[in-house]
């Protein structure tokens, strides 16, 4: 074999060795691509951002299809999925499926199998709190279809973003906080008179009083008397007194009520024992002050701040000849003035209206002062 052939038959060989890679290069870009058109997309993934929260307590607010094939999830999965998350891995999918839906039909999770390995068609209605779901599974070729859907019309769910769910999580915990914390004892009546709900100053109320239960359950006693018969739109307040057996005598509380608009009566009892104390100690010094002002030869008369007769003596009903009586309706200091002058016990003025007015002027600008005068 010359020179020349040799070479011919080398450039041959190379020729064919390159045409050979580039086909099996092209080979397997066309492979890939094929092996990648059969992998199911994948859901694209949501920006960053806050993240919709399901609530649980409603049924979804549309029908969904989910699409299996040899127990993989073909379909995307939204974020606000009632039963699958976002995250779910795909091949695992139809079991975690299974198991949502197991607890809202007893014979959901046979059917589902019935699905998985015969390809048995089905349709129940389950439930989804107090929303029935109608759920179907067929298959349809290698692949199995489940759709979950409403059973009826019904006004969907509600979605709120998690930022403000756990606000709103965050406030009902302070709330219940500050109210279980307030030294404001607060229950609810239902319109059947009985107690649905009340803070832990009732139940603490409870254990020191006498009506208290061995442990807290329901239903709760009443510890106030409320006429629920007598309360109308006003709001009712009255005091009441309680005997707890680490007190010496009863404990007093003002406790008011308002009747809500459907029909339940919200209560509320402010401890008053410092204010019936305050009350007591008033009267104990009105009276030590009468007992005093009793044995004074001087007429004397208190007025309050309204300007009524609020105390007086015997030597002022003596000096003035006044009927205790009147005195004791307590007049205004004008009617007092007038009575003194019919029984003619002040002198006559000239112009008596000038001067009682003159009075009234007196008295009022010496608020801060004393002012008398001497008859």
């Amino acid at each position: 074999m010359t020179g020349s052939e040799i070479f011919s038959a080398v450039l041959f060989i190379g020729i064919g060795l390159l045409a050979a890679l580039v086909a099996l290069k092209l080979s397997a870009r066309y492979l890939a691509a094929i092996i990648l058109s059969l992998r199911p997309l994948r859901p694209l993934r949501r920006p960053p951002g806050p993240k919709p929260v399901r609530l649980a307590s409603a049924a979804p607010d549309r029908r969904r299809r989910y699409e299996f094939r040899e127990g993989y999830l073909l379909s995307p999965i939204d974020f606000n999925d009632a039963f699958l998350d976002p995250g779910t891995d795909r091949s695992h999918a139809f079991d975690v499926l299974r198991r949502c839906l197991e607890g809202m039909h007893h014979d959901i999770g046979a059917r589902l199998n019935a699905l998985k390995a015969r390809g048995e068609p089905f349709l129940l209605t389950a439930q989804f709190g107090t929303d029935p779901l109608a759920i179907a599974g067929r298959a349809k070729g290698d692949r199995l279809l489940i759709t979950i859907g409403p059973a009826e019309d019904g006004e969907g769910r509600e979605m709120v973003d998690s930022g403000a769910f756990a606000a709103l999580k965050s406030e009902r915990a302070n709330l219940r906080d500050a109210i279980d914390i307030a030294p404001i004892v607060m229950w609810r009546v239902s319109p059947e008179d009985g107690i649905t709900w009340a803070n832990e100053p009732y139940f603490s109320l409870m254990d020191r009083s006498q009506a208290r239960q061995t442990s807290r359950s329901w239903p709760v006693p009443a510890l106030f008397d409320i006429d629920s018969a007598a309360l109308t739109e006003t709001r009712l307040q009255r005091r009441c007194q309680i005997t707890v057996e680490d007190a010496d005598d009863t404990v007093s509380f003002d406790v008011s009520a308002q009747r809500q608009a459907d029909g339940t009566i919200l209560c509320f009892a402010v401890p008053a024992d410092r204010l019936v104390a305050a009350e007591q100690a008033l009267q104990s010094f009105v009276r030590t002050l009468s007992q005093t002002f009793a044995h004074l030869p001087i007429g004397l008369v208190v007025f309050d701040r309204n300007r009524e007769l609020v105390l007086f003596n015997p030597a002022l009903t003596e000096l003035t000849c006044l009927d205790p009586q009147f005195l004791s309706n307590r007049p205004t200091l004008t009617a007092f003035l007038d009575a003194l002058r019919d029984r003619q016990r002040i002198p006559e003025p000239k112009d008596y209206k000038s001067w009682r007015n003159e009075i009234q002027r007196l008295e009022q600008g010496a608020r801060d002062g004393r002012y008398q005068e001497i008859w």
